[in-house]
């Protein structure tokens, strides 16, 4: 194999989700999750853990298929709880998200869900508790 070349075809991150069916995101810890909201920007349903802050942006059985977290015995070394997916419950995820009818009421849900999670959303609700 010496001497030999491999070539790697650089992949836009845009091309590459506009490319999947489904994103699978299971995490121990998040601060954000904004590959989730990326995910629904392109209309893509969700299989990630029930825990914040994955669970404020996908709604099980909206855009997504939640499963449980399961507490892992060291945090982030940020200090955050960490968890991680229940390996029985992942997997069944990801069967059920094979089935197209179940892919394809996520993926209607993931316009409720870009529309509930618009940045203005975020700007008014900021608004009203800063003049509350």
């Amino acid at each position: 194999m010496a001497g030999d070349k491999v070539a790697f075809e650089l992949v836009a991150p845009e091309r590459l989700l506009a490319s999947v069916d489904a994103f699978l995101a299971p995490s121990r810890w998040e601060g954000l999750g904004l590959h989730l909201y990326e995910a629904a920007a392109f209309g893509l349903p969700v299989i990630t853990n029930d825990n914040p802050p994955m669970n404020e942006v996908v709604a099980g059985g909206e855009n997504g298929i939640l499963v449980p977290g399961v507490e892992a015995d060291d945090p982030a070394p940020s200090g955050i709880p960490a968890f991680d997916p229940d390996v029985g419950a992942l997997t069944a995820a990801i069967e059920r998200i094979a089935d197209p009818r179940v892919r394809e009421e996520l993926v209607a849900g993931t316009a409720h869900a870009r529309e509930r999670l618009k940045w203005s959303n975020t700007l008014a609700d900021l608004r009203a508790l800063l003049e509350s």
